[in-house]
């Protein structure tokens, strides 16, 4: 066993949560209007268009409460293996499984519409992650090359899980009134005058039919429901890696890494409520939402993403029912290669320099990100064309490009404590964003997320029969802008079509090391940030798109399906993008800061 190192453990994690999130806990009034002068004047009348309060269905908002408790275990293995004096081969093992004994409170109006059960909690997660990897010394030259493949899993999703825990349906209801009448069952707000919350220019606080509306839908288990998958997977990634380092003859140290990363049951949180009725006149699925329970329906829910049978007129309405699942098929991936030059240079001057530069190159493609904590923001603020089966592509959060330069500068002044003078500039591409109708759109589709989050089609000129150009809408400029970003005429745009600006970063740190107690020394250092903007007031300026919406949108067209006809859009104005450049006020100042240090 001489040329074999074999270790091996054991890890245990336990989690107690306790996680009170409630939206609208306190209640929330909106003030509406045409115009800001509008919405101004309604404020200060305290004249709402809506009420909303999310209500426990004791009205203590802790009973509404995720509680539970979950463990993980693993157990690893591993072999390290000298086969030779230049060749080493490591391999192992680890097995991770979950063990929970909590579920989510059931919930019977959850299994009469879907036919299965809310209570699905952690036990039984597993996932076993092989892995392998070689390096390789070659003969008669400073050169090491290195292999590796293996499994790994993703993040824990407790806070994901907590969310079915939490919102079963009955721990919470939402109460409200709107100026419409809208007002979300069961309501006892017959008297739309409590949209007038001030009297004697004093707040009156939620009206009481509200709050009762909402404890009412909790106590009747009529809220929206999350749920989890019951043969839900641990998402997983396979990453194969390779890399080359080279120590040149002049002392250069050169290396080269490629990364890919294949992604297996990344998550998807998908609306159950959502029945496809039809196509929008671009042929993307147009959806309706139903609840069985609804009076006179006889509508069977068929299966998740299949959607109904039988669905009738007194079918229609419902919650947002999310459901927590994988992604089927491809998962995405991710590709990265990374290039790095160093060296560390001495001269008889007394001066010496370390220096870096590199490059990397990502692409990074997934369907579902998973930004969020909760289930229904998790559905809703992601781009889509079908919003009930999502598309893979770039991350909105990629950087393709990054170039990166580092130089720090030193000698000894005084006696030997070095002064040293250090550059850091770095130069990135934007992230990719996609092309989106902007947020009235949704309710033409039937997308319960009603954000600016649906993939812009781009008609093929003025005359697509596809579309009906409105008064207001500048086909001129949106030809011109759609051309220029490449975007394809007569199709539905691809994810990520778009992208935010290059940005430019040179810092710069001033450091003296001073005698301080012993032979421990202390740095003074002064750090300079975004050196450029302190040079020139308009260089070093960053700015962004403000997607406004959802971060990896932009909603540039307002449109909905026409009225008249469902198989032609009304395009009604045009939002040029541009017009929404704004300012990194935060990233784009100079910054200046003094500090002192010692390491014991």
């Amino acid at each position: 066993m001489n040329s074999h190192l074999i270790t091996g453990g054991y890890e245990y994690d336990t989690l107690d949560v306790f996680n009170l999130f409630i939206i609208n806990a306190t209640g929330t009034v909106f003030f509406g209007g045409d115009t800001s002068t509008e919405q101004i004047a309604n404020l200060a009348a305290g004249t709402a268009y809506e009420i909303r309060s999310g209500v426990s269905r004791t009205l203590d908002p802790n009973d509404a409460a995720a509680q539970l408790t979950r463990d993980i275990h693993s157990i690893f293995l591993q072999d390290k293996w000298d086969i030779t004096d230049r060749m080493q081969l490591t391999y192992g093992l680890r097995y991770d499984w979950y063990e929970s004994s909590d579920l989510p409170q059931e919930n019977p109006n959850y299994i009469a519409r879907y036919g299965f059960s809310n209570e699905v909690g952690f036990d039984g997660l597993d996932i076993l992650q092989p892995r392998i990897g070689l390096n390789y010394d070659m003969p008669n030259s400073d050169t090491r090359l290195s292999f590796g493949v293996g499994v790994f899993a993703g993040n824990d999703p407790t806070v994901w899980f907590s969310n079915a825990y939490q919102n079963y349906g009955g721990a919470l209801g939402v109460g409200a009134v709107l100026a419409s009448g809208g007002n979300a069952a069961p309501s006892q707000c017959n008297d739309l005058s409590v949209l007038n919350v001030l009297s004697s220019g004093s707040f009156q606080g939620i009206p009481d039919c509200v709050i009762d509306a909402g404890q009412q839908q909790a106590i009747g288990d009529a809220g929206a429901v999350n749920a989890t998958d019951p043969n839900f997977k641990l998402p997983n990634v396979t990453r194969y890696s390779f890399g080359v380092e080279h120590n040149t003859g002049n002392d250069w140290n050169l290396q080269l890494d490629v990364i890919y990363a294949r992604m297996s049951d990344q998550v998807a949180f998908v609306d159950l409520s959502l029945d496809q009725v039809g196509r929008a006149p671009d042929g993307r699925p147009t959806y309706q939402q139903v609840d069985v329970l609804r009076a006179g329906c006889n509508a069977t829910f068929v299966g998740v993403r299949q959607g109904y049978t039988g669905v009738t007129d007194e079918c229609l309405g419902g919650n947002q029912d999310v459901y927590f699942t994988n992604q089927p098929g491809d998962g995405g991936s991710t590709f990265t290669t990374s290039i790095q030059a160093s060296k560390n240079f001495d001269w008889d001057s007394g001066w010496s320099m370390n220096f870096t530069g590199g490059y990397a190159y990502n692409e990074s493609e997934t369907a579902n990100p998973g930004s969020s904590f909760t289930a229904a923001e998790n559905f809703r603020a992601v781009v889509a064309t079908d919003i009930e089966n999502l598309d893979v592509g770039p991350s909105f959060r990629n950087t393709a490009h990054n170039f990166v330069l580092s130089a720090t500068f030193s000698k000894a002044f005084f006696g030997d404590n070095r002064t040293s003078i250090s550059m850091f500039a770095q130069r990135r591409s934007g992230g990719p964003i996609s092309a989106a109708f902007l947020a009235p759109y949704a309710a033409s589709i039937g997308d319960t997320g009603g954000r600016a989050r649906n993939m812009l089609y781009v008609p093929t000129g003025v005359n697509d029969p596809n579309v009906n150009f409105g008064d207001d809408f500048d086909t001129d400029a949106f030809f011109t802008w759609a051309d220029k970003q490449g975007l394809k005429r007569g199709k539905i745009q691809k994810k990520g079509a778009l992208s935010q600006d290059w940005s430019t970063d040179l810092d710069l740190r001033f450091q003296q090391e001073i005698p301080f107690f012993g032979k421990v020394k202390a740095k003074l250092y002064l750090d300079i940030e975004n050196v450029l903007n302190l040079v020139n007031d308009d260089w070093g300026v960053k700015s962004y798109i403000n997607t406004q919406d959802i971060p990896s949108a932009v909603g540039v067209v307002d449109a909905v399906i026409s009225s008249d006809d469902p198989s032609v859009y009304d395009y009604n104005a045009f939002v040029n993008p541009n017009s929404l450049q704004t300012p990194d006020s935060w990233d784009s100042l100079y910054r200046i800061q003094f500090g002192i240090r010692a390491d014991f």
